[in-house]
């Protein structure tokens, strides 16, 4: 059965989300979501949501992806 985290905002900049990422797929997730909001994230059922730059997003999208198959 696929193993689906939510990795919530990535713990920080694209270097924690490249280590959180890596950390999860060596726990055996196959499946990893992050939000976009700015930090604290708030309950998506509240109003008051702020996101990030998309070229923040973008890196830790990008730093992200590196960790493909170097876990496991």
């Amino acid at each position: 059965m696929p193993l689906l985290v939510d990795a919530d905002t990535g713990f920080g900049n694209a270097v924690n989300t490249y280590n959180a990422v890596r950390t999860l797929e060596r726990a055996g997730a196959d499946c990893i979501q992050l939000e976009d909001q700015v930090s604290p994230k708030r309950c998506g059922h509240f109003n008051g949501k702020a996101v990030i730059e998309t070229s923040e997003m973008l890196g830790k999208m990008g730093s992200s992806q590196k960790t493909e198959n170097k876990a496991r």
